[in-house]
């Protein structure tokens, strides 16, 4: 047996062997020394064979020998049968080669839909089987009744499977299409899964219960609804975690309004993706919380009473007010704020906290104290006067000659005196000699 590969360079030196060898064939048959009591083979590598054997006429027997004549006429044959085969050899050659494929047109399907399956590179009209397992769901191993398709001239095959039933959801299937003639195989998964989706939240301490109250539609098109329960922050997971759903429905869900923990009262703000979401992919719903609403209360401090600042009639006072409330609240004053120079006087102050839910105000006192005296200036030097007859002298107008000055009142404003005061008649220290 002589083998013909199906490389082009190797099949090329086999079909030179085979060649030869016909020649020497035809030579020993010219020399009536043939011995062709075995055949000839022309093999293809996998299972199609074509035999190239000397026809048992042309044999040497009871010492005969075949004419000139004979061998004119059957090299010609032998040339054209070793041609033919090596051609059929080479054709089924490169056939083997290819590797059969086969494709569905959908990655995942619904309950009670049709599976479209397309393959190609089998054998030109051989029957195909096709198998489906499952490899991964709730019954894995499971085989389902194989079926047969027949490929066209081209090798392809178009064909299709129905998925018959809901329990085939969240499953994952193994398609295998095996040519029957030739051998090849081909393989590819699908999926019969929904779209899952969980719950989660946040601004919720770790430990709440929630429970989230939702509906849809299933992946075999049926209305479903229900409630998941989960424990804060989530997110909910395992078999009662999460809502299976058919790809691109409508879903809804609710998050619980309110949420108390620890006697704190927590208000739900969003959900993110909002409700109601188109089931696209699968996701964790995430539910947003913050601390219940309430409005503020405000405490302001007592009266406040400081000195000027010295040389000054003003002061910088400092103050605060305490308030709370959810969210926290915002404070303002008003008609000065804290830090600010307040003048010499009382000024009133009001407080006033805001937030979301509502607003609360209380007021108090700010007095500044003026507690620097005037001071004067250019007192004139001691002066001495002679006493009149009466033994009497008359005061000089001192004030008139000083400047006085304040931190808070104007020099104009300001009011002089003296005392003695001027013009004033006062007795002699020495009051000898006078009647």
């Amino acid at each position: 047996m002589i083998p013909v590969g199906t490389d082009r360079y190797g099949q090329y030196r086999s079909e030179q062997s085979v060649f030869l060898r016909i020649v020497e064939i035809a030579g020993n048959l010219y020399n009536n020394n043939a011995d062709l009591q075995s055949p000839l083979t022309l093999q293809e590598g996998r299972s199609n064979s074509t035999a190239l054997e000397a026809p048992n006429h042309i044999m040497r027997t009871d010492n005969r020998t075949i004419s000139k004549m004979h061998w004119l006429v059957m090299l010609p044959l032998l040339i054209c049968t070793f041609f033919a085969a090596s051609q059929l050899s080479a054709q089924d050659s490169g056939s083997a080669s290819n590797t059969a494929t086969v494709v569905t047109d959908r990655d995942d399907y619904a309950p009670f839909s049709i599976v479209y399956i397309d393959g190609a590179g089998f054998q030109a009209g051989e029957t195909v089987s096709n198998q489906i397992v499952q490899i991964s769901g709730p019954a894995p191993g499971t085989v389902y009744e194989p079926w047969e398709a027949v490929a066209d001239t081209n090798g392809n095959i178009s064909t299709s499977w129905f998925v018959f039933t809901e329990d085939l959801l969240d499953t994952t299937l193994q398609l295998t299409s095996l040519g029957e003639s030739s051998g090849r195989m081909a393989q590819t998964t699908f999926k019969d899964a929904s779209v899952n989706i969980s719950f989660a939240t946040t601004g919720l301490p770790a430990g709440a219960s929630v429970t989230v109250n939702y509906s849809g539609i299933n992946n075999g098109g049926n209305p479903i609804s229900g409630s998941i329960n989960f424990i804060s922050p989530g997110p909910s997971s395992g078999g009662q975690g999460s809502v299976g759903v058919k790809q691109g429905s409508t879903f809804t869900y609710t998050f619980p309004a309110t949420v108390t923990v620890n006697g704190v009262n927590y208000s739900f703000v969003s959900g993110s993706p909002a409700s109601p979401l188109t089931a696209a992919d699968t996701v964790t719903v995430v539910g947003q919380y913050q601390p219940a609403c309430t409005a503020p209360t405000i405490v302001c401090p007592s009266g406040i009473v400081v000195n000027a600042s010295s040389g000054s009639c003003l002061s910088n006072v400092t103050f605060a007010a305490a308030a709370t409330g959810n969210p926290a609240p915002t404070i303002t004053f008003s008609p000065q704020s804290p830090g600010s120079s307040f003048p010499v006087g009382t000024t009133t102050v009001t407080a006033t906290a805001v937030n979301t839910c509502g607003s609360a105000s209380c007021s108090f006192n700010v007095t500044v104290v003026d507690n620097q005296p005037p001071t004067i200036t250019g007192c004139p030097a001691s002066q001495t006067v002679s006493a009149g007859v009466n033994c009497q002298a008359i005061v000089p107008n001192f004030a008139g000659a000083t400047t006085a000055t304040d931190n808070c009142t104007a020099a104009g404003a300001l009011t002089k005196t003296q005392s003695p005061g001027a013009g004033t008649s006062v007795d002699s220290d020495h009051r000898q000699g006078c009647g």
